[in-house]
């Protein structure tokens, strides 16, 4: 009975510490998917939080052109909720000194840090384009620490489309006086087009479906159609293509 009892405890105990390293893993991993953090660091001076809620608001992709500076100044912007964009920042830099830009994230769970590596710097009279990894519908902080008596600067944000994967058939079946085309699912896709030609033809007919699956019908019997797929997506009044993906033949019944 006695070693019964020796053997529950010490049961018992290695279920406590199996529980509580397994609790300490899922914090841990769980701590490198907080947004804003996976690319955070450190400085040594963090500017003030109603300094950061407080400064003049910036639309992104308006370009903001500043003929005077201050020793430092800052823009507050948030972000749009739309994914699979890229951001792009360009500064041009109108004066003789070099001007450091600090983008600052306030939806992080430390805001007083900057993002990527270090500060985004322009040289004398230089235009500079920089990748942002910015997150969707988030709030962030551009501060600017410039030469007092520099003659100005100018800056602009803006997003770009995530690019589109090339199209990739994955069955095309022949019906009578039809064929069935599936193709694979493509991120960020608002439609795909599906172009189809008969044999001794040059001209393309195209058609569009939200769908991964697309029936072309009216076509000749027994001859020879040759089709591919491609992925559209439609932004900012824009039209984004991905590449054709590979021709492929199939004769109608």
């Amino acid at each position: 009975l006695h070693f019964k009892a020796f053997a529950e405890n010490v049961l018992v105990c290695v279920e406590d510490r199996l529980m509580g390293i397994c609790l300490a893993l899922i914090l841990c991993i769980s701590a490198c998917f907080i947004p804003g953090k996976a690319f955070a660091t450190p400085v040594s001076s963090d500017p003030d939080t109603d300094e950061m809620w407080n400064a003049e608001w910036f639309n992104i992709g308006e370009w903001f052109e500043k003929t005077g500076n201050s020793a430092y100044e800052g823009f507050h912007f948030r972000t749009p909720d739309i994914t699979g964009v890229d951001y792009y920042i360009t500064f041009d830099n109108a004066t003789d000194y070099e001007t450091n830009f600090y983008l600052y994230s306030l939806d992080s769970v430390d805001w007083g840090n900057w993002l990527e590596d270090g500060p985004i710097s322009t040289s004398a009279h230089a235009m500079t384009l920089y990748p942002l990894h910015l997150l969707p519908d988030a709030d962030y902080f551009l501060k600017v620490d410039a030469f007092p008596s520099s003659e100005g600067y100018s800056f602009a944000i803006e997003m770009t489309p995530y690019p589109l994967g090339k199209g990739y058939i994955t069955s095309l079946k022949a019906g009578r006086k039809n064929l069935t085309v599936r193709y694979k699912e493509r991120l960020w896709t608002d439609k795909y087009q599906i172009a189809v030609r008969k044999k001794g033809t040059s001209k393309w007919k195209y058609y569009k479906t939200t769908k991964l699956k697309r029936t072309i019908k009216k076509l000749q019997s027994k001859k020879k159609y040759y089709v591919k797929v491609r992925s559209l997506r439609y932004f900012n009044g824009e039209r984004y293509t991905g590449k054709w993906s590979n021709t492929r033949s199939v004769t109608v019944k």
